[in-house]
């Protein structure tokens, strides 16, 4: 018995999802098994059966997380009446109910923000963490900009390299606060500011009018992901250094 992040009420937690499990199928094995490589150079790479998990939830709350997890998954697969076509190096998304999936971004967002789990710890959303737990609480999910999120698919040899997953890296730019992590083929870029409302690339966020623009990028064309891989390489941990964007 513990209090739930969330709710605040003292429950049985529930050993709960950071990152939502549907994200870590591509890389499960044949016996649900998949391998974590850490940058830091003594440790040794693991195995692992279930994705990033920590005691957060109680059932109830983690049923709410659950249903915009339901709902994110049927976007990315363009299921039910979501709409999608490309413009040049954009996916151009409508159909998407704003509330639930807006909720699902705060979902990730808070959760990141409050782990402990290796990886994780080092993010700090500061007062932020209590503004998005009650919008959360209220299932509110707040203007267009508020938390704004910019998606870029991550293209490699013409697929999505949705079995990467990079956890998150926090950074200041222009005078914004983002935070960075990579998980289902896509990077997701959440602007952690008070005044998010001047953000100069706002068409970007998902919109009030139910429509989402997601980059398309190379893999190879992105800098930190080829440092990251660099680095995996030069440790010792990637047979080849190209190995992480193939």
């Amino acid at each position: 018995m513990a209090k739930c992040k969330l709710c605040g009420e003292e429950k049985v937690l529930r050993d709960s999802h950071i990152l939502p499990e549907f994200i870590f199928k591509p890389l499960y094995d044949s016996i649900h098994r998949f391998h974590v490589i850490s940058t830091i150079p003594h440790d040794k790479n693991r195995i692992f059966q279930k994705g990033i998990r920590e005691e957060l939830l109680c059932k109830d709350c983690e049923q709410i997380f659950s249903k915009y997890e339901r709902y994110a998954s049927i976007v990315f697969n363009k299921s039910e009446n979501i709409n999608v076509h490309r413009i040049n190096n954009e996916y151009h998304f409508s159909g998407i109910r704003y509330d639930l999936f807006k909720l699902f971004q705060l979902s990730i967002l808070w959760r990141i923000g409050i782990s402990k789990c290796p990886g994780f710890e080092k993010i700090d959303i500061g007062p932020h963490e209590q503004k998005i737990r009650t919008m959360l609480i209220n299932e509110n999910p707040g203007k267009y900009f508020e938390y704004g999120t910019i998606i870029i698919a991550l293209i490699g040899e013409n697929k999505l390299l949705n079995g990467l997953i990079i956890t998150p890296e926090q950074f200041k730019h222009d005078g914004f606060t983002f935070i960075r992590v990579v998980f289902a083929g896509y990077i997701w870029l959440f602007i952690v500011s008070s005044h998010s409302s001047r953000f100069p690339f706002k068409e970007y966020f998902l919109s009030e009018k139910d429509e989402l623009i997601i980059q398309v990028r190379n893999a190879e064309n992105m800098k930190f992901i080829r440092k990251f891989a660099r680095n995996l390489y030069d440790l010792g941990k990637l047979e080849e250094y190209n190995l992480l964007i193939a």
